[in-house]
C-alpha cells in the first residue's frame, strides 16, 4: 500500500503543480504540503472552494488514481483508492465481518464513498450533514436524523442498535 502511494505522489507532481498555480493565482486560498503527503488547500470561503471544485475537477479527471476529500473550507489529495470508504471496507474484510453489518456515518463531502452499500450497510448522517450526502443516505435507505452534529449520530445508532 505504501509502495502505491509513494508511485501516485510522484506520477502526480505535474498535475499538483498545475492546480496549485492556478489556485495560487486565481484564489486566496492557501496551499499545504508536507513531506510525503499528498497536497491540501484551504479556501476562504465554502464559496471559493465550490469555485476550486469546479475548476480542479475537469485537471483530475484524466488522471485515473488522482481524487480528492472535501470537507467544507478543507481540501485534500490523494489516491482514488484511498479514502473512507476503501479504509472501512479493508476493516470489514481484515476483521471477517459482513458489509450489511458495517455501519457508517458522516455529514460531509469527504464521507461520501463510505456512505454506500458497498462499504457499510448501515448509512446514516446528521441533519446538519450536507444536502449532498442528505440526498445519497436517503436515495440508499439510509438514516437522516432529525438532530444535528453528535445528537444526530445519537439518534442514528438507536435507529439501528436498539
Amino acid at each position: 500500500m505504501r509502495r502505491k502511494s509513494i508511485g501516485f505522489l510522484k506520477s502526480s507532481k505535474k498535475l499538483l503543480k498545475k492546480i496549485r498555480h492556478d489556485i495560487e493565482e486565481q484564489t486566496g486560498a492557501r496551499w499545504l504540503e508536507m513531506a510525503g503527503e499528498p497536497a491540501g488547500i484551504i479556501s476562504q470561503s465554502e464559496e471559493e472552494m465550490e469555485w476550486i471544485v469546479g475548476h480542479i475537477a475537469p485537471l483530475v479527471a484524466v488522471e485515473p488514481h488522482f481524487s480528492w476529500q472535501r470537507n467544507s473550507i478543507y481540501l485534500r489529495f490523494g489516491h482514488r483508492d484511498f479514502q473512507k470508504g476503501s479504509s472501512l471496507s479493508e476493516i470489514t474484510k481484515n476483521y471477517d465481518l459482513k458489509t450489511a453489518d458495517c455501519f457508517a456515518i458522516g455529514d460531509s463531502y469527504n464521507d461520501t464513498e463510505m456512505l454506500d452499500p458497498a462499504h457499510a450497510g448501515m448509512i446514516a448522517c446528521p441533519a446538519n450533514a450536507v444536502a449532498a450526502i442528505q440526498q445519497k443516505v436517503t436515495m440508499y435507505g439510509g438514516v437522516v436524523a432529525k438532530a444535528s452534529h453528535g445528537y444526530g449520530s445519537i439518534e442514528a445508532i438507536n435507529h439501528f442498535f436498539c
